[in-house]
């Protein structure tokens, strides 16, 4: 449904020369591929095409595993023995929001960054407003819906999206949403998800 086209590869190497002349909305990558490990098949697909949506599939659900595709780029990570209902929700949030966080990921970045030190990070200053917003977003929530939740214009959201990846030295959202609970900012059992 809503999917134009599936192109399906058994190499990362072929994968990669159709992505260097085409631009899919999505890549779907094994992590036990035969040439190269996840990890370094996402940077060497990223390495062509910096905006790709990488979506993981594994048999294993670490959470050293999964935070290493997440911080290597990868947009989403899922079990292989997800279901089909789950994955088609899970594509279609990737593709709308650029991330995919469903609640067992995100209790995986709780425990993987529980052991550090907090002594040693900056906390950044948001506004009240600000962590309206981020915690919206950390609840799956579209910067429209968001928008109209709150009673503000979509630029203002906007806006408030871009201050606070700003404040959070994050590239993207997915960026934000890790450091958000990193920081402590988000706690995931007080979250709502969609």
């Amino acid at each position: 449904k809503n999917v134009d086209e599936v192109i399906a590869f058994t190499s990362v190497i072929d994968a990669r020369k159709f992505i260097d002349k085409n631009c899919p909305d999505i890549v779907i990558l094994d992590y036990e591929m035969p040439e190269m490990s996840g990890v370094d098949a996402i940077k060497f697909l990223l390495s062509v095409n910096p905006k790709l949506k990488i979506l993981i599939l594994s048999t294993h659900f670490s959470p050293l595993l999964v935070n290493k595709c997440l911080s290597a780029g990868a947009k989403g990570y899922h079990s292989k023995s997800i279901e089909p209902e789950i994955l088609e929700e899970s594509l279609t949030q990737l593709h709308r929001d650029g991330y995919v966080f469903n609640k067992e990921v995100q209790s995986i970045l709780n425990e993987v960054i529980a052991p550090y030190n907090s002594a040693r990070i900056e906390y950044p200053e948001i506004s009240k407003r600000e962590l309206e917003v981020l915690e919206l977003i950390c609840a799956e929530f579209t910067m429209k819906e968001i928008a109209d939740k709150l009673y503000l214009s979509d630029k203002t959201i906007q806006n408030h999206r871009q201050s606070l990846l700003k404040k959070f030295l994050a590239k993207n959202t997915a960026g934000l949403v890790k450091k958000a609970i990193e920081y402590g900012f988000i706690s995931v059992n007080k979250l709502t998800f969609r």
